[in-house]
């Protein structure tokens, strides 16, 4: 049943993620007006890295969080320019993120050989 929960909620965030990229894509090439609220749209990466970290119960699966958390913070940034960055200059802090990723992956998987460190009790 959870398998099946999974599934549906994978499929309708996939049917979501597509449509709402064709939209982008559509108002990136001025075939479709979508406003200026679909500046956003990492915000809602966000989003899914908030309720994945606190929905979380290994440090596996808070790791995934995080990671969402920081691709959804990347786009925000390059999205708006903050901090001087855009799409062009910024794309080194994705190596650097992918990277520390795979250090915290490591980590977590040596430190969970044990199964009493492999449940998420909290901060």
């Amino acid at each position: 049943m959870e398998q099946r929960v999974k599934f549906e909620s994978q499929l309708i965030v996939g049917i979501f993620l597509a449509a709402a990229g064709v939209l982008m894509l559509l108002n990136n090439f001025d075939v479709l007006d979508v406003g200026p609220v679909w500046k956003f749209w990492p915000l809602i990466i966000v989003a899914f890295g908030l309720s994945r970290i606190f929905q979380a119960q290994t440090r596996y699966q808070r790791g995934k969080g995080y990671w969402l958390l920081f691709l959804g913070a990347w786009m925000f940034i390059s999205v708006f320019h903050l901090f001087g960055l855009g799409w062009h200059d910024s794309w080194p802090i994705l190596i650097i993120g992918w990277g520390a990723a795979m250090v915290y992956k490591s980590t977590v998987q040596n430190a969970s050989i044990s199964p009493e460190n492999e449940v998420y009790h909290g901060s």
